[in-house]
């Protein structure tokens, strides 16, 4: 569990290490300003579910924007408390892993490289402070997110930052591979 830091006086013991993904390095031929064009040319035909508004200019700017040959340790982590938790909460505990936010580029590289370990049946989410987010026509702010369904299908979504977050969701960290602190016992 996750002793230490707290949110709003709350202890931040509500989430475990689900899965180490290795590390991720970004390829020298990564392009951050087309990288989610190229992704769809490439990969849409591999995927049960693609929401066209993640797309370069939605998602242009995120807390962390990745440069080729970029490395990071990727992990997931699972809430394990009951309940819901707010995205300010998942935010305030990824700041506890000194994770970065890569936003929609990082979920298109976990999907390029990561897809075989990923566990089943999980929602994926690609936190972010809310200003680096793409917000709709509705007026929500939305998280990238990718859904690996119970048969292995793969979805790349959008979810809501306003909404609370329950125990499929699952959240990425991505951390310089130099500066490694797993804080999960």
């Amino acid at each position: 569990m996750i002793p230490h830091r707290s949110y709003c006086g709350m202890p931040m013991k509500r989430f475990r290490l689900f899965a180490d993904l290795g590390i991720l390095t970004v390829p020298e031929e990564y392009e951050h300003a087309t990288q989610l064009e190229t992704f769809q040319k490439n990969h849409r035909i591999h995927l049960q579910g693609y929401n066209c508004d993640m797309n370069d200019v939605n998602f242009s700017r995120p807390s962390r924007i990745l440069k080729p040959g970029d490395r990071f340790s990727v992990r997931a982590y699972k809430q394990i408390a009951s309940g819901t938790v707010t995205s300010e909460e998942c935010l305030a505990f990824l700041e506890t892993l000194n994770s970065h936010y890569v936003g929609a580029q990082g979920a298109t590289l976990v999907f390029e490289q990561k897809r075989d370990q990923l566990p089943k049946g999980v929602h994926y989410l690609f936190m972010d402070e809310r200003n680096h987010l793409w917000i709709d026509n509705g007026g929500s702010i939305r998280v990238p997110k990718v859904q690996v369904g119970i048969h292995g299908d793969f979805c790349l979504y959008l979810d809501f930052f306003e909404d609370a977050q329950n125990d499929f969701h699952v959240l990425l960290s991505f951390c310089d591979v130099s500066g490694i602190r797993d804080r999960a016992s």
